[in-house]
Formats: C-alpha cells, sequence, structure tokens
C-alpha cells in the first residue's frame, strides 16, 4: 500500500511540473493564475497527515489537475455509514510538509450533491474542491516559493437521507 502511495505522488509531482512551463508569466490573459518562481512543490495524499480520524466516509483517493494550477478536482469515498449519504462537504488544510501542524492556509467547500450514496458504496466526488494557484500566496518570501507543500482534504460534513447530519467536531 505504502509503495502504491508513494508510485502516485512520483506521478503527480512528475505531472505537476511537466505541466508548470504552461504557465506564462508573460501571458496577456488577465484571468490566468500565475504561478511563483522558486523551488517548491506540493502533494495531496488521501491518507492524513494531520491525523484526522476518518468520517463515517473514508477518503481513498484524492485527484488533481495540473494544467488547471493544481486544483483538487476529485474525490474518493466509501460509505462506510449504515445510512445512505446525500451530501458532503470537504475542508482542506495546507500546510509544508515538515511541520503539518502549522496550518498555513484552511477553507471549506459548499455543501456538495452526492446523489443516493448507499452503505459500502464506493464513489467519486467531483467538484473543483481547492486551486494551489489560488491559495500559495502566504507561502511566498522575497518573491520566491520555497519547500514543499500538502493540501489535504477532509470530510466536515456529511447530510443523510433521513434528514440527520453528521459533523466534524473542530
Amino acid at each position: 500500500m505504502k509503495s502504491k502511495t508513494v508510485l502516485f505522488l512520483l506521478v503527480a509531482f512528475l505531472i505537476i511540473g511537466a505541466s508548470m512551463p504552461s504557465y506564462s508569466q508573460n501571458s496577456n490573459d488577465s484571468n490566468k493564475i500565475e504561478l511563483p518562481p522558486g523551488e517548491w512543490s506540493f502533494s495531496y495524499p488521501s491518507i492524513s497527515r494531520l491525523g484526522l480520524v476518518d468520517a463515517p466516509t473514508k477518503i481513498v483517493s484524492t485527484t488533481a489537475n495540473g494544467k488547471n494550477y493544481g486544483t483538487i478536482t476529485k474525490i474518493g469515498l466509501v460509505n462506510l455509514s449504515p445510512k445512505t449519504i446525500t451530501a458532503v462537504k470537504f475542508q482542506w488544510y495546507l500546510f509544508r510538509e515538515e511541520s503539518p501542524e502549522k496550518i498555513v492556509v484552511k477553507g471549506e467547500t459548499p455543501i456538495i450533491g452526492a446523489g443516493e450514496f448507499k452503505p459500502n458504496e464506493t464513489r467519486e466526488i467531483e467538484y473543483p474542491i481547492v486551486s494551489f494557484g489560488k491559495i500559495y500566496q502566504p507561502l511566498v518570501k522575497n518573491g520566491k516559493l520555497e519547500g514543499q507543500f500538502v493540501i489535504e482534504v477532509a470530510v466536515n460534513e456529511i447530510l443523510f437521507d433521513d434528514g440527520s447530519k453528521w459533523t466534524r467536531e473542530q
């Protein structure tokens, strides 16, 4: 399992690294996000580095789009609850690889519909959770970004088909 995670992260770094030259600072497109110069990388593991206990769901995969400024676009979940899930809300955290206890930036999504997500079912929730290209600014020092960064996503709230709700204790 550990070798699969390492391989996944390596492939993710290669995809993101290969796509970075396409982000030109000389672009005339005013809507483009400019990624900073410097020696940096980021990862988005599905296993919690923050020690967050799984919700009544378990995150089994996290997918990002390197061509869209490192936007996490899909979360794979398993419904561990005996109830059918109808919607989820995610929270995300950005921190330096070497110090996960120091959250630099965090945020959350709105409630996202999940259809009828039955018990023991595995499902991918597709939604632009967070974009590294939109949140890295607090990490820039002297005009450069340096280091290895992690974006972690956690399930923060779940709505069930019986009208009940689960919320992560903060």
